[in-house]
């Protein structure tokens, strides 16, 4: 019952989630994207990405069984959308998955082009996503393309913009994201970047741009 207090106000608000540590006396805590929320219902969606090289809370989603007892904090930050921006473009790779679904799903129906690129593991982790009218999505799946970064970056690169005001959401590994800000801020005339770092590939100790309410941190 006490879902019901959880204020989620915005797309792509996150929360910390703790599990149990190894020795079960403490608490592992970890951040993650709010994928939906339904108060009425008294359920609130959170998404892990299971994968060979888990964190301890990957770990604990991939063995859990319904009575297993996780730990939720206060949501926080969110993706405000732009009144007053022409078009819009969404991309990250699959741990920005549940943040660009919960976005699309907050988008009004105004007709406004709307872009998104995400890449995933392989296309059976392709999701069916609730979407306005105008929206391109693109779907890299890595078997498919195989590259040692993927093939984010080279297709954010090749796309055509629309002309205006643009307002862009970009999350995934700290490097690629922040080596894609850096290649829209200087390809894009005028736009507004939120740019935020999941995860990383080597511990940092910082990401060198302005993040929304998400620290760079180590696999989760």
């Amino acid at each position: 019952e006490t879902l019901a207090s959880l204020a989620v106000s915005l797309p792509a608000q996150w929360l910390k989630v703790g599990v149990p540590d190894a020795s079960g006396s403490g608490l592992v805590q970890r951040a993650y994207a709010i994928r939906g929320a339904y108060r009425g219902w008294g359920v609130v969606v959170v998404d892990f990405v299971l994968h060979a090289d888990a964190g301890p809370v990957a770990a604990w989603a991939g063995r859990a069984v319904v009575g297993d007892v996780a730990y939720l904090g206060g949501a926080h930050g969110g993706y405000q959308l732009d009144p007053v921006a022409d078009w819009c473009l969404l991309a990250g790779d699959e741990t920005a998955l549940p943040a660009i679904a919960s976005i699309l799903e907050s988008l009004p129906e105004d007709g406004r082009p709307t872009c998104v690129v995400i890449e995933v593991p392989t296309v059976d982790d392709i999701q069916a996503l609730g979407y306005p009218d105008g929206t391109e999505i693109h779907w890299l799946a890595r078997d498919r393309e195989p590259a040692p970064e993927g093939r984010l970056r080279e297709t954010l690169a090749g796309l055509c913009l629309p002309a205006g005001t643009g307002q862009i959401f970009l999350a995934g590994e700290v490097a690629l994201v922040s080596a894609i800000r850096q290649d829209l801020a200087g390809a894009v005339l005028s736009a507004r970047i939120d740019a935020a770092a999941y995860w990383a590939r080597e511990p940092v100790s910082g990401s060198g741009f302005g993040q929304t309410g998400r620290s760079a941190s180590q696999s989760v």
